[in-house]
């Protein structure tokens, strides 16, 4: 039954295309953008701070912090009465479902995956960064070149090798994020908003019982 596996799992009008295959492209390459931007920010303005290690340090203890635990803070601070909505109120904005509405549901769990990760980035673009001769500052601030102008086209390029990695390791990541969808919404909701296909092969195999489908 291999084959009929695979027809049921890639129909068009399944269950796993629609919209179980959008919403895993979607958050990872959702995480992928948010936790590689701002890693990049985080770590170029880490360079022009005293105590880059301390700042270091701040940044990746959600990468130490377990799944579980940045879950459940994070889906706290997302209740009506949470943090999140308390501050929009403040400013004149309606409470926010952001984890009961399905329009809300994936990008509200994205920006948590990529907060989550954003640490382990920041220490490689640091050691790229690092790696980077200050001669190449020095000649184009000799030169006139604006700090703009420096980031884009002296950091940026060389930094390359680094962001590839790290766009690398950050999509498998968002490929195989798992833990934070049933911390966060419990069953992949509302309606299947969150449903990702590392979810849905434990549901398959552990909730349903269909071995085939899941392997």
């Amino acid at each position: 039954a291999g084959f009929a596996n695979f027809s049921e799992v890639l129909s068009f009008d399944g269950a796993f295309v629609r919209p179980i295959l959008v919403n895993t492209l979607l958050f990872a390459f959702g995480s992928v953008l948010l936790a590689t931007v701002g890693s990049v920010l985080v770590a170029h303005c880490i360079e022009q701070l005293h105590f880059q290690g301390f700042w270091r340090v701040l940044y990746f203890l959600p990468v130490v912090a377990t799944v579980v635990a940045i879950g459940n803070v994070w889906k706290m601070m997302y209740q009506p009465a949470g943090l999140i909505n308390g501050v929009l109120n403040k400013l004149g904005v309606n409470s926010i479902g952001f984890l009961s509405h399905a329009s809300y549901a994936l990008p509200s769990v994205t920006v948590v995956h990529a907060w989550a990760s954003i640490g382990g980035a920041v220490l490689i673009l640091t050691a790229g960064l690092k790696a980077i001769p200050l001669m190449y500052y020095e000649a184009a601030a000799v030169d006139g070149a604006s700090p703009w102008r420096m980031f884009w086209q002296i950091t940026l390029p060389l930094l390359r090798p680094s962001l590839l990695f790290v766009l690398i390791t950050q999509f498998i990541g968002g490929l195989q994020s798992f833990a934070l969808i049933i911390v966060m919404t419990g069953d992949g909701g509302p309606v299947n908003a969150t449903n990702v296909a590392a979810f849905e092969m434990y549901q398959q195999a552990f909730k349903f019982g269909a071995w085939g489908t899941a392997s």
